[in-house]
């Protein structure tokens, strides 16, 4: 790692996090992202999903920064690396979790193709009612993501940088999981 070409120490760059000086949050972007990025891809990870994590990172450092009990007792970027394992490990997991359910929903052999309509519907419905609650920014988000749009294509629509819209859609993919996995019928019928 490079030190930083304005000579700051680890409690600064951390001041500099909390106040978002740009300058902190490019260096920090220049000198910690190429260290994530094959952290991710060396654990069966994309590039996207390296930005993502570098990304949910830094939101992560921020709110941590801001508190006023927080005190970094080592280095940043091994504390921010920790951060960076700790998203990519619990994305790792649930994206484990979404393959076997979604493996096991395909194999249901003893289900009739009644049952399988079904749930199908059941599983629909929830979907919608939760996209229908979430805000007109998610809504356009997802909508383009899941219409096949790059990354690239959904920031020009909507106005917004790459990484933002990588953010956003990662932000409501997760508002709207959550959301239905709260609900009451998904429990009682998916459980």
């Amino acid at each position: 790692m490079q030190e930083p070409p304005f000579h700051l120490t680890d409690t600064e760059l951390l001041l500099g996090v909390r106040r978002r000086e740009n300058r902190v949050l490019t260096w920090l972007y220049r000198q910690y992202f190429p260290g994530i990025r094959t952290y991710v891809l060396q654990n069966n990870g994309t590039e996207d999903h390296s930005r993502e994590v570098f990304q949910e990172a830094m939101l992560i450092l921020l709110e941590k920064a801001l508190a006023s009990e927080f005190k970094l007792d080592g280095k940043l970027y091994n504390y921010f690396y920790g951060i960076c394992r700790h998203v990519w490990l619990r994305k790792l997991k649930e994206k484990r979790t979404e393959t076997i359910t979604f493996a096991t929903t395909e194999a249901l052999v003893g289900e009739s193709e009644a049952e399988q309509a079904e749930t199908y519907r059941l599983r629909r419905s929830l979907y919608l009612k939760h996209f229908d609650r979430l805000g007109k920014n998610c809504q356009a988000v997802l909508r383009a993501f899941l219409a096949g749009k790059s990354m690239r294509e959904v920031a020009a629509e909507l106005d917004y940088t790459e990484d933002y819209a990588r953010l956003k859609k990662y932000k409501c993919k997760e508002q709207l999981k959550k959301a239905i996995a709260a609900d009451p019928d998904y429990r009682e019928t998916f459980d």
